[in-house]
């Protein structure tokens, strides 16, 4: 939860005074959003797969305030991961701020509930309900909507990237695996795809959807809940009525061999580890050492159908190498 709206709220009921709000946001928290991008750039630079890209969190945020609000402080560890996890909320690309605050203040209180047994310790379970709510209304005070605003924005610009990544095939990510996207907002894409076409969209027919633009950013309706849905039906509509449908299998060989599907695609392309292959079958061997070696190969497969549209799976494969002397270091050779 951020600093500044906690200080809003205590400002509001006449516990702060105005000098002390000068400079009240985290500045730390304000270059974690800021660089949110360039983290998804270097950490997804030369990788198979691309970063997840999360709203930052600096949790709960609050110790230009404890000193007003003692029991703030207090349960401020015992809030972390709901704190996070609203923040979280707020930067999920198509969230409700309604919606993530009540799931904030409703986690909350349960995590009171799983801490402080009402009957046996009443005066902490009371004092951290009661802190909750503090927590609660201070992300519920004026001014909040444009912190929402500001981190949707965020995740947009996040959204935009992950774009540019997948559609030029530098690395393969699935909108859950991005972690930009409300699960909600996943699932509406996906359901004016099936209500036009019946069928899902493709992986990047996913990030070209949701990536639209307002189509009259001069007018008052400026929320993207409200003018996506009607431009993603359009943008299905000039869609193909089939789509290939990417995936693999494993072959039971000494090497690792994968063959993709469908089989009579136009093109592939595979891109696993540190390898890459054009065929419909990726064979990689495997290698050999004193000691067993348990690893796992990741990367994404992309399938192009005669029209070139793409579909993208991800590939993810754990690989046992019997060592040739031992199972580890320190044991004798077999």
């Amino acid at each position: 939860m951020r600093l500044r709206s906690m200080l809003r709220f205590i400002s509001s009921s006449a516990l702060i005074a105005a000098p002390l709000l000068t400079g009240c946001a985290s500045a730390d928290e304000d270059a974690a959003i800021a660089s949110s991008t360039d983290a998804l750039t270097a950490a997804t630079s030369g990788r198979a797969l691309c970063a997840p890209s999360p709203q930052p969190s600096d949790g709960c945020t609050t110790k230009k305030a404890e000193y007003l609000l003692p029991h703030i402080a207090v349960f401020r560890d015992v809030f972390q991961d709901q704190c996070i996890r609203h923040d979280q909320c707020y930067g999920a690309l198509g969230a409700s701020m309604n919606e993530c605050d009540d799931a904030f203040v409703r986690e909350m209180k349960d995590r009171c509930n799983d801490k402080f047994n009402k009957y046996w310790r009443p005066v902490e379970w009371s004092a951290c309900r009661s802190a909750a709510e503090d927590f609660y209304l201070a992300v519920r005070t004026a001014g909040v909507d444009a912190e929402f605003a500001e981190m949707q924005a965020d995740a947009k610009n996040r959204s935009l990237w992950a774009r540019h990544y997948v559609s030029s095939e530098s690395c393969g990510t699935t909108p859950e695996r991005s972690q930009i996207y409300h699960p909600r907002l996943i699932e509406e894409v996906r359901a004016e795809f099936r209500a036009v076409l019946g069928r899902n969209p493709t992986t990047f027919e996913f990030f070209d959807a949701v990536n639209l633009s307002d189509p009259d950013p001069t007018d008052a309706v400026t929320d993207p809940r409200v003018w996506l849905p009607g431009m993603i039906r359009a943008y299905a509509a000039t869609r193909p009525s089939t789509a290939p449908v990417a995936s693999y299998s494993r072959a039971a060989t000494w090497n690792i061999e994968l063959t993709a599907s469908p089989s009579d695609a136009a093109s592939y392309y595979w891109r696993v580890g540190a390898y890459s292959e054009t065929a419909p079958t990726m064979i990689i061997p495997r290698g050999q050492s004193m000691y067993d070696r348990r690893y796992t190969l990741e990367g994404f497969l992309v399938v192009r159908d005669a029209a070139g549209t793409r579909d993208l799976a991800l590939v993810s494969e754990f690989v046992y190498e019997p060592g040739e002397c031992s199972s580890r270091r320190g044991l004798p050779c077999r």
